[in-house]
């Protein structure tokens, strides 16, 4: 009943709350069937606007693919990448980007996001788009003929999936072939198991059965593999799981991969393991099964990194500049999925070594929707563009940023940290089990790095432009305002350099002396701004009540003190450029 009578129209997945207890409630007259119709007339809504209904649609969501909005899914790819970094580089005049097409002959594009379009991460939200442009094409249709374009992935790419272990290959711990096998009937491998037997592999797809009917439990149950796993043979291997729900994998006492909260269903999770001819290891293997089908595969594939890093190195050295495009994708990060570390992965960071050991000119792409850390090589590379996931024109708008047919005007709307020491999470994730306590309090992203007065790699706010602009005259319509009442903050801003562009104002609120912690300060507004070169604007936001108040937890409602309130304005969290004092009486 409060879900129904709070607004929720959509319960996603559905059955918790509207299910046949929906139709009782209104049957039983606890709610009313016009709040049900209401409710479905929204969501009907939004189906004839996607024009889901119309039968001349090949395909679903086909009225999304007109030539508006191709226009506007490059527009906002263009104004959300965010240039992290633009320096110059010994013996150079000016800064590293944007790329000058008259004097490039050769780029070559490297990395394992370099010939694929990266559009979202894991998990229910992820979106295909009507077609899609990868960095290699966009800046390949961008130069023409005029610049030679070369890719190389340089990083071998994670599998789909691998050969299963065969059986041969297993021995238990008493040296008997097969694997020794426990399930229990927790999630937790708690307590005695249930069962216990020798498996002859690790290859299972009970769908929705049981490892064994009427003992181990249908749904919640966990299962543990022990024992002896023969080397494959000499070399680097890419060995792994696919599972349906999570699972481990331990080699000689270390864990190798941890999905246990992370997995997609059927995915093939994989780690990089070098064996030695003729040995034998450890093995372990945990799994739990929460709800409906269950299956967990052990698989192994072997893999030659060198020959793939040779190929990249050689082809930096040989091209004026290098676009290196790293980050994540979703095996990495989305619904379900969480990061083991903030960093790059290793074949990332050592190909970021190779690369600059013979090229310079190197631009780092990131494709992430979560911060990333830099050490060790944020020093080394002149230039870094934040691309997020910038959706199926992601191609073409990076092209224009390096090419400064676009002036960048995203800002991070993360904050990034130096490390993960210095995050508000570094004593609590990953949690235990499925629980992850939020410490911070209300002092979450930027809030907790003013907090605690650290600095950030990158703050909440920020991003580079190919232009400068200049704030000034920052105005208050008053003074003082009663709760109820509005100031307007107003203030020039100017574009001062050579090029047209855009800037994203942001003003931030100060409660300079309250009766509760509050945070050091917090957006309240922001607006992009459009000026040519040499161009000013006037800007102008509001502040209400609703920018000035903090809940209060004693008397449950929201709450504005009287007392001064600092308004600040800038550019980034971090870079504040003007402020203002009024009151509240």
């Amino acid at each position: 009943l409060k879900a129904v009578n709070s607004g929720l129209d959509l319960e996603m997945p559905v059955g918790k709350f509207y299910d046949v207890k929906l139709f009782d409630a209104i049957k039983d007259g606890e709610v009313e069937e016009s709040i049900l119709d209401d409710k479905v007339s929204r969501i009907l809504r939004v189906i004839f606007k996607a024009g889901l209904f119309d039968e001349s649609i090949a395909s679903y969501g086909g009225h999304s693919d007109t030539p508006e909005r191709r226009a506007l899914a490059l527009k906002s790819a263009q104004q959300s990448i965010v240039l992290l970094k633009n320096a110059r580089l010994p013996g150079q005049e000016n800064n590293f980007l944007p790329l000058n097409r008259e004097k490039i002959k050769s780029i070559a594009v490297i990395g394992s996001n370099g010939d694929v379009a990266r559009m979202t991460g894991a998990g229910s939200g992820s979106l295909k788009g009507n077609y899609t442009i990868s960095p290699l094409q966009g800046i390949t249709d961008k130069v023409g003929d005029k610049i030679s374009v070369e890719f190389s992935v340089g990083i071998p790419k994670k599998v789909d999936g691998a050969t299963i272990i065969g059986s041969e290959y297993f021995t238990t711990p008493d040296g008997k072939p097969g694997i020794y096998a426990e399930y229990y009937n927790n999630k937790e491998q708690e307590g005695e198991p249930v069962y216990t037997t020798i498996e002859k592999d690790i290859n299972f797809n009970w769908e929705h059965g049981s490892p064994r009917g009427g003992v181990v439990n249908l749904d919640e149950w966990s299962a543990k593999w022990t024992g002896r796993l023969k080397s494959p043979g000499e070399g680097w291997y890419e060995i792994g799981l696919r599972i349906d729900n999570g699972a481990r994998l331990f080699i000689n006492g270390e864990k190798v991969l941890d999905v246990w909260l992370a997995a997609v269903a059927g995915k093939f999770y994989s780690t990089r393991y070098k064996f030695e001819e003729g040995k034998t290891y450890d093995i372990q293997v945990d799994f739990f099964e929460n709800l409906g089908t269950a299956q967990c595969g052990l698989g192994i594939v072997s893999f030659n990194p060198a020959k793939k890093i040779k190929e990249a190195v050689e082809l930096a050295a040989k091209s004026d500049v290098v676009i290196l495009t790293l980050g994540l994708d979703q095996s990495y990060e989305g619904e379900a999925v969480d990061r083991a570390r903030l960093s790059l992965d290793d074949d990332q960071l050592k190909l970021i070594d190779r690369i600059l050991e013979v090229n310079k000119n190197t631009v780092v792409v990131l494709n992430n929707g979560t911060p990333i850390t830099m050490e060790g090589w944020l020093e080394k590379v002149p230039a870094i563009v934040e691309a997020f996931y910038p959706g199926q024109e992601g191609g073409n708008a990076l092209a224009d940023i390096l090419f400064g047919d676009v002036s960048p005007s995203g800002k991070l709307p993360m904050t990034f940290p130096k490390n993960e020491e210095e995050t508000p999470v570094a004593n609590t994730y990953p949690g235990s089990k499925e629980v992850a306590n939020y410490d911070e309090g209300i002092f979450v992203g930027y809030r907790w790095y003013d907090k605690k007065n650290i600095e950030p790699l990158f703050p909440f706010g920020f991003g580079l432009s190919y232009t400068t602009f200049e704030y000034s005259d920052l105005k208050l319509s008053a003074k003082s305002m009663n709760q109820d009442d509005e100031i307007e903050v107003s203030l020039r801003v100017k574009n001062s350099g050579k090029m047209d562009g855009d800037e994203v104002v942001q003003l931030y609120i100060h409660d300079v002396k309250a009766s509760v912690d509050r945070e050091p300060k917090s957006l309240k507004g922001f607006q992009r701004v459009s000026l040519k070169a040499g161009e000013s604007k006037t800007v102008t936001m509001e502040i209400d009540k609703t920018a000035l108040s903090f809940y209060d937890v004693s008397s449950k409602a929201w709450l504005v003190e009287l007392g001064e309130f600092e308004v600040l304005v800038g550019n980034s969290s971090r870079n504040i450029l003007l402020q203002e004092i009024f009151k509240i009486k």
